[in-house]
């Protein structure tokens, strides 16, 4: 991580990402409370076998809809708000490791998952950054850089985490 990275960090925002029952996520603030959750939509919801997660506010409208685009040989997925597609997550190679995150509206963000290691970072197109570490098997704790933590990335990375968390 470059020094500016580093500086910029020092003064960034803490969430906890915690998996919650089945494929499902739930993201808090330092103080605890749920800020965020993301979802698997109900088998009722959902269209004709398509791979469905919604990210909402705590008890709010959901901001977003997650769907998956392809599986293999890398994977796809995008982020949807109305129907338009506002950001992807696409795998970059075999093992999930590296992962690229692109928004309609911000920079696009790599995102490296080292296999057999506990930290994980992220850096943006503009050198912002975030900086990731497993606490258990199903919970991380996510440092952004200050004005980094925008609720698509958020989602982004929070599927990602349920991914990595189930093996797919």
């Amino acid at each position: 991580m470059t020094e500016l990275a580093k500086d910029r960090m020092a003064n960034g925002n803490d969430y906890w990402f915690a998996i919650s029952g089945r494929q499902s996520a739930e993201i808090r603030g330092p103080s605890g409370a749920t800020l965020y959750c993301l979802r698997r939509r109900s088998e009722v919801n959902r269209c004709h076998g398509r791979h469905e997660w919604v990210f909402s506010q705590e008890g709010k409208y959901p901001l977003f809809a997650v769907h998956r685009v392809r599986r293999f040989p890398c994977l796809r997925y995008a982020i949807t708000r109305d129907g338009r597609e506002v950001g992807t997550v696409s795998g970059l190679n075999l093992l999930r490791t590296r992962y690229y995150l692109k928004f309609a509206t911000g920079p696009g963000w790599v995102l490296f998952t080292p296999m057999y290691s506990v930290f994980y970072y992220g850096i943006s197109d503009d050198a912002g950054a975030v900086a990731v570490r497993q606490r258990r098997h199903n919970t991380w704790g996510v440092r952004f850089g200050p004005d980094l933590d925008s609720p698509e990335l958020i989602a982004a990375l929070a599927f990602v985490f349920i991914g990595r968390w189930a093996s797919w």
